[in-house]
Parts: structure tokens; C-alpha cells; sequence
């Protein structure tokens, strides 16, 4: 009798081979955390209250009409699309069409997914720089794209580091480039690093896609989340100029209202790049659910004219301090994100742990892989889960094995407890 496993295996299209069997780093890790009973500082998903705004446009959910509660416009609904043109025109110094520059996607992942798609043929090439979010290569080889890698040079071995000590080398993503190249994706903040961008950067990236006419996919889900100590403000690049005609935003209520369960996200760009988005997004997912919309329009308008993300990223900087000082107590040299809710810190002191030891071993190879089993032995040893960063690489190499990855999203207490935890495990 052939197996449920292998009859999938048999049929599966070949496209699935270009992906881990393993399944994701997270799924794996918050299983492991799970398991051990661990502090999860490795997923990011926050752990805090709702922010007031989200609270009070949730209650009023129950009173909406019955038709809000139905499919709402595939492009995204009227009150979303103009309540973000209304918070990112000061952020982009233009007008923006709320009906044709915007468009409402099922979390930036959708987003990301369905803007690649809708640019990236078979063959095309995608540049891509590493350190990244794990979904941007997984998207290009689905669609019959070719991922093409540069590097954010890390400064392994420094006692103390900040985002902005990783730099990225314009020579680098020159030598990539080919007549079949036709994307560059930018993450800015950048997760995992958590390096903001400079407008000097920035404005080399705008010479370089405009000299070899690349679009760009600009994922800015974290810039809300830009710190005091940040060597820049937040720059969106298609403020630019020239550069928001050759460019697609993503961004995410998840990341700026800290709801990253309502999978709710946003494609900002010029008339026809944002409807050859939505080419795909309708025979994706369609819609967006029609009551969160209506409530994140509410969000949005509830803190207009007020202080509300600059509280927000301050109290954020706040949780990163926090965690900062306990992983320099506990002998580890944490790299100080300047935005997002990542930190990578070198990692060397943390032991690996022993295929004997470990609760959960993955298939293909994983568990040889030196940032995974330090992560693995922290989660078992220490109860506090973080995340091997060499997902975020094209291949394991020396820079992935010398750091792990902490989120700081999470309560005081929690990080309170993970420092007690660490301690007793590390220090002992």
C-alpha cells in the first residue's frame, strides 16, 4: 500500500524541490521552545498589550453593518486605502491615489509573493542581500526565478557593534549583475540585522537600479520601528527621487500595530506596477477580511496628529536595552539593532549540543549545522528559545555559525526572566 508521504512525495510538483523539506526555521523552533518550556525569543511576534488604538477599533467590530462582514474591494477597502495615503504621503513627499497606488495584501508575505510573481518570469534574476527574510528566496524560485546573493559584511569578533558596522559593498552587487537581472529586493530596516539604511546608501542603491533599470521590492514592514541612537531617520526609498516609479513597498499592520495575526499588509507604487500586483492577488487570496480592514483604517485615523509611533519605537528601544544588557552580562557580544525587533548577537560562548541530547532533530542535515545546534542547546539547557540565522543565508557559512538571533518584541518580565535564565545557565 503506497503512503500517504510518498504518494504526495511521487506528485508533488518539481517546484517543491526548490524549497527546505524541513519546512521553516520557525515552525521548527517554536515546536522546540514549546517542548522545552522556553521563554520563544526567537519567532517575532510581540507579547504585549494591544496598543490602545487597535483595542478600540476592535470593539467596535460587533456593531459594524452586516455588509462590512462580507467580501470586501480585491484591491483593498476604500477606508484602508485612504487612511494610508493619508499616513505615507508625508512619508513618500507626494500625493498618493488611494484607489490605484495602493493595494491591501493578506500580511507582506502575500505582498511579497504576489508582487514577485507578477514581475519575475522564468530565468529572470533577482538580487537579494543576505542576511534576509527567509521568504524572498523561497517566492523567486517558486516563480521560475533565479535568486542572485550579496552579503551585509558583518563585524564578527568585535566586543561591541552596532547595525551600522554591517555595510553593503556597491562593487559586490555590480559583479551580479547580468542581462537577465531584473529585481533587487531592499529590506530597510533590515531583519535579521536590524541596519537603517543612511540617505548617502540609499542613494547609491537609486544610481545603481537606475543605471542597470531594475525594479525594486522595498520591504519596509519595520519602519515605524527606527531608534533614537539610528545613524538615520527612516527614508522610504521610493521617496527617492525617480525611484518610486521603478519601485513596489511592502508594508504590514502586523509590524506597526503589533498585530502580526490579523495578516494584514500593503503594496504602495506607481498606477500600472500596483495592478499587475493585483493581477495575482486576486487568484491568490482575493480580499483582505473586510472587518480588520475597517478596523485598521480606524487604527490609523485614531493616531493621526499624535505621538503614537514615536512612543511606540521608544518603548521598543526601551525592551531592546533591556535584552542588550543581559546578553553582554551573560558573556554574549549582541550586534545593537538601530530598528526592527531583532538583535543577532555572536554566539561563540553558548555550547552545541549533541545529537544525544537533542529533544527534536530535523531531517536534511540541519542538525550538523553549528548556529542550529547553539540554538537547540539554549533552548534545551537555558529554556530560552532564540533563532539560527543561517536560513537567512543562501548557504551555512562562518558569518551564520557566529551568531544567533534574539526578537525583544516581549514583555519586561519575559525578558527579565530570560536574563535570570541565561545566567543560571551560562555564568554558572
Amino acid at each position: 500500500m503506497t503512503s500517504a508521504v510518498s504518494l504526495v512525495s511521487r506528485r508533488a510538483a518539481q517546484r517543491l524541490a526548490t524549497l527546505d523539506p524541513g519546512g521553516t526555521v520557525f515552525a521548527e523552533f517554536t515546536a522546540l521552545a514549546n517542548a522545552n518550556k522556553a521563554i520563544n525569543l526567537g519567532q517575532g511576534f510581540p507579547s504585549l498589550p494591544l496598543p490602545a488604538p487597535i483595542q478600540a477599533a476592535v470593539a467596535k467590530i460587533p456593531a459594524m453593518p452586516a455588509l462590512a462582514h462580507q467580501y470586501a474591494r480585491s484591491e483593498g477597502h476604500p477606508a484602508l486605502t485612504s487612511a494610508l495615503s493619508t499616513f505615507f504621503e508625508p512619508r513618500l513627499h507626494r500625493a498618493l491615489d488611494a484607489q490605484t497606488e495602493i493595494g491591501i495584501s493578506v500580511g507582506a508575505c502575500e505582498a511579497i509573493f504576489s508582487v514577485i510573481f507578477a514581475f519575475i518570469d522564468p530565468g529572470d534574476e533577482v538580487l537579494l542581500i543576505q542576511p534576509y527574510y527567509d521568504a524572498y528566496p523561497a517566492a523567486v524560485r517558486l516563480s521560475g526565478g533565479v535568486p542572485r546573493f550579496a552579503r551585509l559584511q558583518a563585524p564578527v569578533g568585535q566586543d561591541a557593534s552596532t547595525a551600522a558596522d554591517w555595510t553593503l559593498s556597491m562593487d559586490q552587487l555590480e559583479r551580479l549583475v547580468t542581462p537577465k537581472t531584473k529585481m533587487l529586493v531592499l529590506n530597510n530596516p533590515n531583519n535579521p540585522v536590524g541596519k537603517v539604511y543612511t540617505r548617502a546608501e540609499l542613494e547609491l542603491i537609486a544610481a545603481f537600479v537606475t543605471k542597470h533599470d531594475l525594479l525594486v521590492l522595498a520591504d519596509e514592514v519595520y519602519e515605524t520601528l527606527v531608534y533614537a541612537d539610528a545613524p538615520s531617520p527612516m527614508i522610504k526609498f521610493a521617496s527617492l527621487p525617480g525611484m518610486f516609479d521603478r519601485t513596489l513597498t511592502v508594508g504590514s499592520l502586523g509590524k506597526t500595530f503589533s498585530v502580526t495575526g490579523w495578516k494584514i499588509g500593503w503594496v504602495l507604487g506607481a498606477p500600472a506596477m500596483v495592478k499587475a500586483w493585483w493581477l495575482v492577488h486576486q487568484f491568490t487570496s482575493f480580499c483582505v477580511a473586510a472587518p480588520l480592514q475597517i478596523a485598521a483604517a480606524d487604527a490609523f485615523r485614531a493616531v493621526e496628529g499624535t505621538d503614537h509611533f514615536e512612543t511606540n519605537a521608544r518603548r521598543f528601544q526601551a525592551l531592546r536595552d533591556q535584552l542588550v544588557a543581559v546578553l553582554r552580562d551573560v558573556g554574549l557580544r549582541p550586534c545593537v539593532p538601530h530598528g526592527s525587533y531583532f538583535i543577532m548577537s555572536e554566539a561563540s560562548r553558548i555550547p552545541v549540543m549533541t545529537r544525544e541530547e537533542s529533544p527534536l532533530i530535523t531531517r536534511d542535515g540541519r542538525e550538523t549545522r553549528v548556529d542550529y545546534l547553539r540554538a537547540r542547546w539554549l533552548s534545551h539547557h537555558a529554556q530560552v528559545t532564540p533563532i539560527p540565522p543561517s536560513p537567512f543565508y543562501e548557504h551555512p557559512n562562518p558569518e551564520s555559525d557566529a551568531f544567533v538571533r534574539f526578537a525583544f518584541c516581549k514583555e519586561p518580565t519575559d525578558l527579565e526572566e530570560a536574563g535570570k535564565r541565561l545566567r543560571a545557565c551560562l555564568l554558572k
